[in-house]
């Protein structure tokens, strides 16, 4: 048996994010160039590019990127999905998971050696952490899986 689910962005506003984003981008280039013009900041260009390079990739990570989870006979897989290019971020057995509980409900655990985002809200209500070892390690994932998704999960951990 095999299940995924994709989890993407709720693309509301998304032509209005655009339009503001490319004026915010023009309006900035333009405020660059009267600086570099009346006062000859040199490093006014290098400010500029720096802010664009965090702009793309404040739009790649938030808006571009979604996160697909899969459930197979005997393990989870997390990747993350940018157009077709996917990228696995994460596989771990069922029999590895240490537990698996809702992010409000989770408990400290102190000897977690990493954590794994795969969504979009870190703080999200509706968010699942699993926490599981993995070659000596202690990983924790916080994910946002449907009722479905949960329900097998908890199926499997029987």
């Amino acid at each position: 048996m095999m299940y995924s689910e994709i989890l993407k962005h709720e693309n509301k506003n998304t032509f209005k994010f655009i339009i503001i984003l490319f004026l915010a981008l023009v309006l900035l280039t333009v405020f660059s160039n009267y600086l570099y013009e009346k006062f000859h900041l040199v490093y006014i260009t290098y400010t500029t590019f720096i802010v664009f390079v965090l702009v793309a990739i404040y739009v790649y990570r938030k808006k571009i990127t979604n996160y697909r989870y899969i459930i197979n006979d005997g393990s989870i897989i997390f990747q993350k999905v940018a157009g077709k290019r996917v990228v696995p971020m994460f596989s771990i057995s069922f029999k590895d998971i240490i537990y698996f509980t809702a992010l409000p409900t989770e408990r400290d655990y102190d000897k977690v050696d990493k954590s794994i985002y795969a969504l979009f809200d870190k703080n999200s209500k509706d968010a699942y952490v699993l926490v599981a070892k993995y070659d000596d390690k202690i990983y924790r994932v916080v994910f946002e899986p449907t009722a479905k998704f949960v329900d097998l999960i908890m199926e499997k951990l029987r």
